[in-house]
């Protein structure tokens, strides 16, 4: 059996800055590919419904008209679900570039003052 090897971590504030823009693109990336798998199973249960209203006489028309609207808000809708997760997305990242900046300002200027 195999036995672990244990690993010394770091933990400096370079890696936490990394762990942090790893945390944003993952749940960034699970938003974006949760609300794709979520629209695809709400656009297939209302084209199902839409295709057993349509087969009522006289309905078929009205019924694909009402689909194809759905369907157009249903696509606007999740793509802005996507389109907000990735524009908080940007505005973390920019934020972390923010603070990896105001983290070297610091540590040039604590430099400085020790030579």
């Amino acid at each position: 059996m195999d036995q672990a090897v244990p690993v010394e971590r770091t933990t400096g504030r370079d890696e936490s800055l990394k762990r942090w823009r790893g945390l944003k693109d993952l749940i960034v990336d699970a938003v974006h590919h949760g609300a794709t798998g979520v629209e695809t199973v709400h656009r297939r249960t209302a084209r199902t419904t839409v295709e057993i209203v349509a087969r009522v006489p006289g309905l078929a028309g009205p019924a694909r008209a009402v689909g194809a609207v759905q369907d157009a808000a249903l696509a606007a809708s999740y793509e802005a679900v996507r389109g907000v997760s990735g524009a908080v997305g940007a505005v973390v990242g920019l934020a972390l570039d923010a603070a990896e900046l105001a983290r070297i300002s610091r540590s040039r200027r604590s430099t400085r003052s020790r030579e």
